[in-house]
């Protein structure tokens, strides 16, 4: 170039290009500017206010350094500035930076494929630097992450997923931030087909026979396969066909339908040829659980009935049942009958000719009442003496389908009736009594009643033993000591030690008023007299603010227990004496007391 010499170049920019270079070599004085796409012109000066370029010009060379430039087509202008006349070589230089995608691929599955069940999923991805991430998604949610960022492989059960579109996402993205992707879009068809095969059928031999299994449903439009069932098949068909038997005989015939996915499914229809059908079908009744004895079977109202039908002939067209009097219904599928007390099952089939079978009957009876029990003795809630020997009886009833088992516990340990072997009363207080009865279907009865076991009392002068019916009231003066003498016995007048024995006194007004002796050695504790087998504690009244004079109220004495034995503990105090406490009366000094 000469002094004043323009000179143009030009580099076409892709839109992948990142960087790009202009640059020039020059041994005097070359000016060099761009001209953008567009048409802009960039100087020096533009450069050095644009964050996105880098200029620099020495006294050999100037180059301009664009990020991320517009795509197009870039002019470098060169103008000779002070050059020698004789000119000189400039040496211009462009280039470009291009970033390159990852290359993603699905190998499995094919786009547009028909899957089912588990499928395979494979991807692999490159790049001409290195993989970043490499994952799999299934319609925009994340299935899979790549552990080497190269390939991927995935098992995806479909199963979980409803049929129709799905669309296979394999995605890898490079440290830039560029990213390649690759789609799979599959249709996901786990819905088994229904084939149809259509009714049995009877012909002449000869006579062409036409097969229609339009009834099928999610079949494709070539996926009907009949099989003639005398060795002659047609694959690939549609759902009607024709076909024609020369040899009379009975010719079971298979439909296997076919959907997109190759899922298949099987019916089968039965044809007759030439032969005379003059034999109705016969019918049988099963009893499902529960069920007890024969003429009349004893169920209730959960026990299902199942009616099966075979006909070798023309084939069998309907079985019917109905109850009692009512309506003849079509029968589809186990069914059962309601309603407590005697019932009959007439059913009934009749084949594809016409001919129907003798009606069949069944006498059920519906039992779905448990037995009937009644405690006879001991009565509920009545009282017993300690060690009294007690004939449990009771009563049990079931009128349906008759008492089976039945168990009695008390207190939860199992006992056995019988008359030479009474059950002695060792359990102080609260007994629970429990009759479980069952009958031969299953209804089942429990049964529980309370009653008591309590000491036979002796109350020993001054005071004496109060029945139920003795209104007796002890009176004694104010300020008095009331030795409180008493024995406690079991059934048979057998005196019975007992340590945990207390003796409470209160105010039959006001029970809050109240004081509780305890078995001791001290004279105002409860002491026993080995002799005599009783026990003895002397009440101070005077010791009682309480305890006061009067002609109206009355002081009530009660003995309580916690049980004798180890297997007779109670978790609270139990009243020994149920039936009427002993009580007395405070009246003032001076005035007499009498029994």
């Amino acid at each position: 170039m000469a002094s004043g010499d323009v000179s143009y170049q030009t580099l076409n920019i892709t839109p992948e290009t990142l960087q790009a270079t202009f640059s020039t070599e020059f041994g005097s004085s070359v000016n060099l500017t761009l001209i953008k796409p567009d048409g802009e012109v960039i100087t020096p000066t533009i450069a050095n206010q644009d964050y996105d370029i880098s200029y620099n010009k020495s006294l050999s060379q100037e180059y301009y350094q664009i990020d991320n430039p517009m795509a197009g087509t870039w002019q470098m202008k060169m103008e000779a500035v002070d050059v020698d006349p004789a000119g000189e070589d400039v040496g211009v230089s462009a280039q470009a930076v291009i970033e390159t995608n990852p290359q993603v691929t699905i190998n499995t599955p094919q786009d547009e494929a028909i899957v089912r069940g588990q499928v395979e999923v494979s991807a692999q991805a490159q790049d001409d630097e290195e993989v970043e991430d490499f994952d799999l998604s299934l319609n925009g949610e994340q299935l899979a992450v790549s552990q080497d960022k190269q390939t991927l492989n995935y098992t995806w059960d479909t199963a979980s997923y409803e049929d129709g579109s799905y669309q296979l996402s394999a995605i890898a993205v490079d440290p830039k931030g560029s990213f390649g992707q690759a789609d799979s879009i599959v249709v996901v068809d786990n819905v088994l087909p229904m084939a149809n095969a259509g009714g049995d059928q009877q012909v002449d031999p000869g006579a062409e026979v036409t097969f229609d299994g339009s009834g099928s449903t999610d079949v494709t439009e070539f996926g009907y396969s009949w099989d003639f069932g005398d060795g002659e098949r047609q694959e690939f068909a549609g759902p009607q066909v024709t076909h024609t038997y020369e040899s009379p005989g009975r010719y079971s015939v298979a439909l296997t339908a076919t959907d997109a996915a190759s899922n298949v499914s099987t019916d089968t229809t039965q044809v007759t040829v030439g032969l005379a059908d003059d034999i109705p079908p016969q019918t049988s009744i099963i009893l499902g659980e529960p069920k007890y004895g024969e003429s009349p079977a004893y169920v209730n109202s959960q026990t299902q009935f199942s009616l099966t039908a075979a006909d070798d002939s023309s084939g069998v067209a309907k079985t019917e049942y109905k109850a009692d009097t009512g309506a003849w219904i079509t029968y589809q599928a186990p069914f059962t009958i309601s309603g407590e007390g005697a019932h009959t099952i007439s059913y009934r089939s009749t084949d594809n000719t016409g001919n129907q079978e003798q009606t069949k009957a069944l006498d059920v009876y519906v039992d779905d009442t448990p037995p009937e029990v009644a405690l006879l003795n001991p009565l509920p809630e009545s009282i017993h003496i300690y060690k009294e020997p007690l004939q449990t009886s009771l009563s049990l009833i079931d009128s349906g389908s008759g008492l089976s088992s039945y168990k009695v516990t008390l207190n939860g340990e199992d006992i056995t009736l019988a008359i030479l072997n009474p059950l002695s009363l060792n359990k102080l207080g609260e007994n629970t009594l429990t009759i479980e009865a069952t009958d031969n279907l299953g209804n089942k009865t429990i049964d529980t009643h309370l009653f008591y076991v309590t000491y036979g009392v002796d109350w020993l002068p001054p005071l004496k033993y109060m029945t139920e019916y003795d209104f007796y009231t002890y009176t004694m003066q104010d300020g008095s000591t009331l030795p409180l003498k008493f024995t406690i016995s079991d059934y048979f007048g057998n005196t019975v030690e007992d340590p945990t024995l207390s003796l409470k006194v209160y105010d039959r007004s006001n029970p809050l008023n109240q004081a509780t002796f305890y078995q001791g050695t001290l004279s105002d504790e409860i002491r026993s007299e080995p002799d005599t087998g009783s026990y003895i504690v002397n009440l101070h009244t005077g010791g009682y603010s309480w305890m006061t004079p009067s002609t109206t109220n009355y002081y009530e004495v009660e003995i309580l227990s916690q049980g004798n034995n180890s297997q007779a503990q109670e978790s609270a105090d139990y009243k020994v004496n149920l039936l009427s406490p002993s009580n007395f009366q405070i009246i003032e000094k001076g005035k007499a007391k009498g029994k």
